[in-house]
């Protein structure tokens, strides 16, 4: 008898034989199978047996190795991940679905499964194989015989459960299974819910642990397990950082103490010397002298005449007064909105997003027409000796602000840009290279073509000279890059800031238009170097000074200016180096032209 290449059976399991039954006739059948010629599960067509004229009942002992083949070898795994997607962790559980490729039913039918755990520390990634084998499975220990172990080595969850994926022929089929079983519900196992089956416990876990688990499958010849999963981490404890945040404070305290101590041990600075400070050769009539003395409130002017004094007064008791006097600054100006800099359209372009600025004094842009936030830039006027938009604070820019940099530059007719800080400072990025190296093609930001025209350097500092265009306009700008000034510290000496500043006023025009002055965030360096430009102007006309008062107002206008405690002390140590200084011509203005900028800037 000459059978098709492929036919529908309904099928009967007997010893060593297939019984082979017309669909509808003899015994009830078990299954329906599509077997081809050499007994493969491959099929392509299916013959309706009821148009084949086959006897009733026909006996294919060809079809004996594919039967024994189904039912008589242990279950078969896959090198595959057992969990199917990312595990929902919780403080002494996690939960996890069990995925229905990593077993098959082609050896025979599973029936039961169970899962085993391990903590990550007892895991052996040498032994972490695919098996399977005949028999029952090997002993396996239980969650209470390994509670006490630190950490908790291999045990059984749970006594096996009914296989949650049925059977079925389409197993069988070369990739067919896999892709049908992925669409079925997944079975959802909870690892540590505290339950007990078959003297077995799914004990609570630890948390802030990790763990792995993998699936056991069971049929009636043998077993089979899979892979180990990733590693699954429970959650921390709320209370688990209590131990360490105590002892980190006890720590902190017991250093402070040290400190306090070591302060109280040390003996008071020496005295400066005080020398009559002239200005222009003529000493200064209101040189009078009167005791420093502690003073409270917005204002807290200085005579010159007795400054030297002052200074020493703040120094005693390792800069008692001076802390004390910096104390008061901080609160100053906090309560001042800022809500134009917290839009969404305007969090990306701040650097820091503790330092944004008010809206009172915020620089604002020309806005472009449908463009939220284009406006926007971070950036504030600040008050200086001879108009309240002197200067204008603002942060070093960033990438996506290169632009609106330009754009403030040009909308405010400024021809004079101080920065003082580095591009990158240690493994951090201080402020984006906003502008082009010499010798390098123009470069256009927006509708600004930006040229470096000329650059000179000496060991403090840098200077540019920079070309701007917009249609047919051009301008210049001297852009001044001091590099010898440490984020939230100061420069090694007071000589060095001062010759910085005196250099930058030697070039600045006086025609009412702000110097754009930036660090990195735009209120430490950058605070400091404005308050000793306006002091140094100050001290032109006046027998006085008043850093606090100077600095409180600045306050007022950006946050955090003057951004530490030692920046507000380098300014005092500045003034007095002025003072007992004797450079005739350090407080007069530069009127000259910027063609000869390089012998004017460079010192």
């Amino acid at each position: 008898m000459v059978f098709p290449s492929e036919m529908t059976f309904l099928i009967k399991k007997i010893p060593n034989v297939l019984a082979v039954n017309e669909e509808g006739d003899g015994e009830p059948a078990t299954d329906t199978i599509t077997l081809g010629q050499k007994g493969s599960y491959k099929m392509s067509t299916v013959i309706n047996m009821k148009k084949t004229k086959l006897p009733s009942s026909l006996m294919i002992p060809i079809f004996h190795q594919t039967i024994e083949r189904l039912n008589s070898r242990q279950p078969q795994t896959a090198q595959s991940p057992p969990v199917a997607n990312k595990p929902v962790t919780a403080l002494k559980s996690f939960t996890v679905e069990f995925s229905p490729t990593v077993f098959s039913h082609c050896n025979g039918e599973i029936n039961n499964y169970t899962v085993i755990v391990v903590e990550s520390g007892a895991y052996d990634s040498e032994t972490d194989k695919p098996n399977s084998a005949k028999g029952s499975p090997p002993p396996t220990k239980t969650f209470n015989e390994v509670s006490s172990k630190k950490p908790l080595g291999e045990y059984q969850a749970f006594a096996p459960k009914p296989y949650p994926y049925p059977w079925s022929i389409e197993d069988c089929k070369a990739g067919s299974s896999r892709r049908r079983r992925q669409t079925t519900m997944l079975e959802v196992i909870i690892i540590g819910d505290g339950s007990s089956s078959g003297g077995y416990t799914n004990g609570e876990l630890h948390s802030n642990r990790v763990y792995r688990v993998k699936f056991r499958v069971m049929n009636e010849v043998g077993y089979a397990d899979s892979i180990y999963s990733a590693e699954i981490e429970t959650e921390l404890h709320p209370a688990a950082w209590l131990v360490p945040l105590l002892f980190g404070l006890f720590l902190i305290l017991l250093i402070l103490i040290i400190l306090f101590i070591l302060k109280e041990r040390r003996e008071p600075g020496s005295v400066r010397r005080r020398m009559p400070w002239v200005n222009g050769g003529i000493e200064n009539p209101a040189f009078v002298e009167d005791k420093p003395m502690r003073r409270t409130g917005d204002k807290r002017p200085v005579k010159l005449a007795n400054f030297g004094n002052h200074l020493e007064e703040m120094e005693k008791d390792s800069d008692y007064l001076f802390s004390e006097e910096y104390n008061d600054l901080r609160p100053v100006g906090k309560n001042q909105a800022d809500d134009t800099a917290k839009l969404d359209c305007n969090k990306s372009k701040n650097r820091f997003s503790n330092i944004l600025p008010y809206d009172h004094t915020r620089v604002k842009l020309s806005p472009a027409e449908d463009e939220p936030g284009s406006d926007y830039i971070n950036a504030n006027y600040m008050v200086g000796a001879k108009s309240s938009r002197e200067y204008i604070a603002c942060q070093g820019p960033l990438q996506n602000t290169e632009e609106d940099m330009w754009r403030m530059v040009w909308e405010q007719s400024a021809s004079l840009i101080v920065m003082v800080t580095q591009l990158m400072e240690g493994n951090k990025i201080k402020c984006h290279q906003y502008w082009c190296q010499e010798g390098e093609g123009p470069v256009r930001y927006g509708d600004i073509i930006v040229k470096n025209i000329a650059t000179e350097q000496n060991d403090l500092w840098v200077v540019r000279k920079f070309s701007l265009t917009k249609g047919p306009i051009t301008r210049e700008v001297l852009h001044f890059n001091f590099t010898a000034w440490p984020d939230h510290g100061v420069p090694e000496s007071p000589d060095h800031l001062i010759k910085f500043v005196q250099a930058v006023r030697r070039v600045k025009k006086n025609d009412g238009k702000p110097i754009v002055v930036h660090c990195s965030a735009g209120v430490g360096r950058t605070g400091t170097f404005i308050a000793l430009d306006t002091l140094m102007s100050q001290m032109e006309t006046s027998d006085e000074v008043d850093i606090f008062g100077l600095i409180r107002s600045m306050r007022m206008n950006r946050c955090l200016m003057v951004q530490t405690e030692i920046q507000y002390v380098y300014i005092h140590q500045c003034i007095m180096a002025l003072l007992e200084g004797d450079d005739e011509n350090a407080y007069e203005n530069y009127n000259g032209t910027t063609d000869s900028y390089y012998n004017e800037a460079l010192i």
